[in-house]
């Protein structure tokens, strides 16, 4: 026999719903870019002492594709600021933030290649300490990082993302080192840079097209190490060609020139997060409940929330409730979590049931959760906490009601799977769609991509945790 999960019944009168919608919002017009680029030289790979491949610098594409760049962003509205930072052995600040072009053209011209040394992790790291320097918390932050996925000197960890178990990590420079070591250091500062800025990155994997058979799992790493410093898979471009940077560059730079805020202005909260005027009260409830991951504490709200965060988040909202904390499962199949800053939740959200992967095998932690996705997992924190026996095996014995809502006119866009969610956590108040008649479950079109159509933020994540953790009386046992 089905069991009735009618929750929330008096919940559509008490909350004030929050709409995660595409709201009506403005360009930033004042936009502060790092311009990241490697300048290293050519470099040689080597198996047992013999050279297998050499790959080529592409710098000449490279400052072609960022004066053009410059130029977009600079003769764009607004207030525009560009600084440029090289990187090979060490990093160079070329050019601090300016809205002259010529300074910035004249910068950019006049880099040269001279070393082979790729030392990334001061290069995000003289980024980052650029951004710290801008005072308005209302400006477009954002580092466009241009490399070909390799780092091979300067700081170094063994803990982090990639391991020995990662593909290529047998690679090694020549003093013994492991790239991969290097790149955990590079991808920790990146990670934290990441809660102050958008960071693009451009990967130019095609100096190692020619590569050999036994070189190919190298090649591998670069990318996914380019990858994994994105913002997320929407700001990650793969470039096959060196003379696609042009375009590509103009593709960012148009992104940035529109990218939407909310037009709100932003404050401070007493525990240190940026988050938007409008969303200040229900933040502050939330994190007196204790409903913020302390990752998060002080994080910028307004950005978007990615799954691996609204992982922490739902978690968060469960142990909340049940005045507990939820043990690690013994095991946990995603392979692309190691390192990541919300590991541990994510893997407990998993032995929750709450958190299923895009694969058997991937979750993809550091891509933007869709609005099916978060209804989805937010649907599941309820049945946890209503029904303990509740788990995915079972979920068919759980009935949803739904009856009585109004069918959304993108309704064929929704995955089958999250349809009962979307359609339960709507008719209770818990989200709503971005207008009368659409829900917005996921993006399907490029447009949609760029703009964040069916996204949400970290705020409008949070508060929903505060919501539903308001009226959770009604409803737990």
């Amino acid at each position: 026999m089905k069991k009735f999960i009618s929750v929330f019944l008096t919940i559509a009168t008490m909350l004030v719903m929050l709409p995660l919608s595409h709201n009506a919002s403005a360009a930033s017009d004042e936009r502060y870019t790092v311009l990241l680029l490697d300048t290293s030289g050519s470099v040689g790979f080597n198996v047992n002492g013999i050279k297998i491949y050499n790959a080529d610098t592409a710098l000449e594409y490279v400052k072609q594709a960022a004066v053009k760049f410059s130029n977009d962003v600079i003769n764009s509205g607004g207030k525009n600021y560009i600084a440029v930072v090289s990187y090979n052995d060490n990093a160079s600040l070329v050019s601090d933030f300016t809205d002259n072009i010529n300074t910035l053209t004249d910068s950019i011209n006049n880099l040269s290649s001279y070393s082979s040394s790729k030392n990334m992790t001061d290069g995000l790291n003289t980024a980052s300490n650029l951004i710290d320097k801008v005072s308005s918390s209302e400006a477009s932050k954002n580092v466009v990082l241009f490399s070909t996925g390799m780092v091979d000197s300067g700081e170094y960890s063994y803990s982090g993302i990639f391991s020995e178990n990662t593909i290529g990590s047998e690679w090694q420079t020549s003093d013994g080192i492991p790239i991969y070591a290097y790149a955990n250091s590079a991808n920790a500062v990146a990670q934290k840079l990441k809660n102050k800025a958008t960071i693009y990155s451009l990967g130019l994997f095609q100096t190692m097209e020619g590569v050999p058979e036994e070189g190919r799992n190298i090649a591998s790493l670069f990318r996914t190490i380019a990858e994994n410093l994105a913002t997320s898979s929407d700001t990650f471009y793969d470039v096959d060609d060196p003379n696609k940077l042009q375009p590509i560059f103009g593709e960012v730079a148009n992104v940035i020139i529109n990218e939407e805020s909310s037009g709100a202005a932003t404050i401070r909260t007493s525990f240190g997060a940026t988050v938007s005027e409008w969303a200040a009260p229900e933040i502050e409830l939330a994190f007196e409940n204790n409903l913020i991951p302390e990752v998060m504490l002080t994080f910028d709200m307004t950005k978007k929330v990615n799954r691996g965060e609204f992982a922490a988040i739902a978690l968060q909202l469960y142990d909340t409730l049940t005045k507990s904390e939820t043990e690690l499962p013994s095991n946990c199949p995603f392979v692309d979590i190691n390192g990541d800053i919300n590991e541990i939740a994510i893997k407990k959200a998993y032995g929750l049931n709450f958190a299923a992967g895009m694969s058997n095998t991937v979750y993809e932690p550091i891509s933007f959760i869709t609005r099916e996705q978060l209804a989805t997992m937010l649907c599941r924190v309820v049945k946890k906490y209503s029904n303990p026996q509740w788990t995915l095996a079972n979920d068919s014995e759980y009935y949803l009601d739904t009856s009585g809502v109004k069918t959304f006119a993108d309704d064929k866009d929704i995955s089958d799977w999250a349809k009962p969610s979307v359609y339960f956590m709507t008719k209770f108040g818990i989200v709503q769609g971005i207008d009368d008649t659409h829900f917005a479950p996921k993006n399907t079109t490029t447009q949609q991509e760029a703009s964040g159509y069916a996204t949400a933020t970290r705020e409008q994540a949070i508060i929903l945790a505060q919501r539903i953790f308001k009226v959770s009386d009604i409803w737990g046992e």
